[in-house]
């Protein structure tokens, strides 16, 4: 550590209480049960997550879908706010779901649980595990 390092750290320090302010909103959840959503195709699950994105007032920049084969996949939407993915494990009708959008210059947490919402009610889960982080 040199001392440009210990005057980088002291200054974070001394800014404790605006670094801490939450800077927006992670809605992490587990979808157990989707049986009924696989099949789906590639284009499809693009079409309808990018709508869904669109509807809950959030900018798309790209997106990138691997499929693994046997409707596995791991899909990623680039957000203006941040970021929103999905992985699937077909074998154990299970899916995960991460919104992460950031509250740069306006609160996005409603626009992060709309879209949320959408995707739920697509996917249809017998169960959800939800956990949300304000950071």
């Amino acid at each position: 550590m040199n001392g440009n390092d210990y005057i980088n750290l002291k200054f974070k320090n001394d800014n404790i209480s605006a670094i801490n302010k939450p800077k927006g909103t992670h809605i992490l959840a587990e979808f157990y049960g989707i049986e009924e959503s696989f099949g789906l195709t590639e284009n499809y699950l693009k079409e309808k997550m990018s709508l869904f994105v669109k509807q809950a007032n959030l900018f798309e920049l790209g997106n990138i879908f691997h499929s693994f084969g046997e409707n596995s996949y791991t899909f990623v939407i680039c957000l203006a706010e941040s970021h929103f993915t999905l992985h699937s494990w077909p074998e154990d009708n299970y899916l995960t779901l991460d919104i992460f959008v950031c509250d740069y210059k306006k609160d996005n947490k409603e626009k992060a649980f709309d879209l949320f919402e959408k995707v739920a009610k697509f996917y249809n889960p017998k169960h959800i595990e939800k956990k949300i982080i304000y950071r």
